[in-house]
């Protein structure tokens, strides 16, 4: 399977409710997450302190991912899975 060349960055600031939208991989701070191991498969990623969220909590396909204060619910827990 071919790679992508876009990584997750944020937009605007580094504050929560800040939007997140895919970029070409060029090294920018904006581009660098911390990934936490929660347990059994399940990571919590996080930039400048804040948490990857799903906006809203929406379970929709293509739903708004944006940073916002970590609070350890659903929208903020990532299962990542080696290809």
């Amino acid at each position: 399977m071919p790679r992508s060349v876009f990584l997750l960055a944020t937009t605007t600031a580094d504050t929560a409710g800040s939007p997140l939208q895919q970029q070409p991989c060029d090294g920018r701070a904006a581009q660098a997450f911390s990934i936490e191991n929660i347990g059994r498969g399940y990571y919590r990623l996080t930039h400048a302190g804040n948490c990857l969220d799903v906006s809203g909590g929406s379970v929709t396909a293509g739903a708004a991912i944006q940073l916002w204060t970590c609070n350890d619910l659903s929208p903020q827990i990532w299962h990542l899975e080696p290809r």
